[in-house]
């Protein structure tokens, strides 16, 4: 059938498309800027996941090691740690599967791990790690834990922890890190370029400690 008996002449058509493919130039950058921008929001709102169950972590002493601490080893430990010493013992999970999987390093320190139970995967976009320590103050995050837990190790802090929210792909993926800590303070970092993230390995190292108030003023904004 002609292109005429469909009521569009050749002109037409080739107008039609070229006008389709300009929208679409248009449309598509944007698109992928608003997901990054939403993928972004949702590594905020599961950073705070994080730093609520981090807080029930230590009030309620979920480890039962009979110590008030913070658990600072991984993101997947807040699912998978046991609520006691006892092999047999439930799980904790303050956080869901999802965010527990999006853990890109998760540590050693306790049973079941992380990839016995499901695939890591990013959570929205974006990766989430505990941060390794805090330089403003000097102190790693990592510290020994107390006794009778299902954990042992320095993988615990009565006072600190520290999290990272990096994207999985840039700039579609995400165009920002984030991290947060004990007192809820959450910074985003623009990025500029993209250290592309690596299972079972920190993210580089502007991104696996809380900066020292130098870096965090000049590199990272306050939300």
């Amino acid at each position: 059938m002609r292109s005429a008996e469909l009521g569009f002449t050749i002109v037409e058509l080739i107008i039609l498309i070229v006008i389709v493919a300009i929208v679409a130039v248009i449309a598509i950058p944007g698109l992928r800027r608003s997901r990054a921008i939403s993928n972004y929001g949702n590594a905020e709102a599961f950073l705070k996941t994080i730093a609520i169950a981090e807080w029930d972590f230590r009030a309620n002493d979920r480890d039962g090691d009979r110590v008030q601490n913070f658990w600072t080893g991984d993101v997947a430990g807040l699912y998978c740690i046991r609520a006691g010493p006892s092999p047999s013992a439930p799980s904790i999970k303050l956080i869901h599967l999802d965010l527990a999987a999006a853990d890109i390093n998760y540590c050693p320190g306790y049973s079941p791990s992380i990839v016995a139970i499901t695939t890591q995967a990013p959570s929205q976009g974006y990766w989430f790690q505990a941060l390794r320590q805090d330089l403003e103050v000097g102190e790693t995050y990592g510290q020994k834990g107390g006794a009778g837990g299902s954990v042992s190790g320095n993988y615990f802090h009565k006072e600190r922890f520290g999290f990272v929210a990096y994207p999985n792909s840039f700039p579609s993926g995400g165009r920002s890190a984030g991290i947060l800590n004990e007192n809820s303070f959450m910074f985003r970092r623009p990025l500029s370029t993209h250290v592309l993230p690596v299972l079972g390995q920190d993210f580089g190292r502007d991104y696996c400690d809380w900066p020292a108030d130098a870096t965090l003023k000049t590199f990272w904004t306050k939300h």
